[in-house]
């Protein structure tokens, strides 16, 4: 079973606490997405999950497991291309009604997480606890623990 990183259980309360939201966005499908955050028991700690790659919904629906009326977090699925080509951070931003310079995107993919995000001026860290690979476009900043991102956000309020 998938037990969360406690540095990363502690940013998510911190991000909470400060009133902020915790949205998170994959090329896998909700099923997935879900099952991975309930898992680690952070799915509670979620507001919204959106959701991108061929027919998100497909599998799930069709076993009729899961709708998104159903989940206990909003779910959105986006085009099958939206995280790859990056038009989903521009969703993103319009349904949580507000601009790219007030949200923060913390990735593992230097592409799909950091370069599209940038694009839409989101606030990037890469997390290079997970996976070890050179961004393309330098991201604001690169981690090598939940924690770093943790100390900054005491310190650092963005969004303001």
């Amino acid at each position: 079973a998938l037990k969360a990183n406690p540095e990363t259980v502690e940013l998510l309360d911190l991000i909470r606490s400060q009133g902020k939201g915790v949205h998170v966005f994959t090329a896998g499908t909700p099923t997935r997405a879900l099952e991975k955050l309930t898992g680690a028991g952070l799915v509670n700690k979620v507001d919204r999950i959106y959701t991108s790659g061929v027919n998100a919904f497909e599998d799930s629906g069709a076993a009729g497991l899961l709708t998104a009326k159903d989940s206990p977090v909003k779910l959105a699925a986006l085009p099958k291309t939206a995280k790859a080509d990056g038009t989903g951070y521009e969703f993103i931003a319009r349904d949580l009604q507000t601009n790219g310079k007030r949200i923060a995107m913390t990735g593992d993919h230097p592409i799909e997480d950091i370069a599209n995000a940038k694009a839409q001026n989101y606030f990037t860290a890469l997390a290079t606890w997970y996976r070890k690979e050179k961004a393309v476009i330098a991201p604001d900043l690169e981690l090598t623990a939940p924690s770093q991102f943790t100390n900054l956000l005491r310190t650092k309020v963005f969004g303001s």
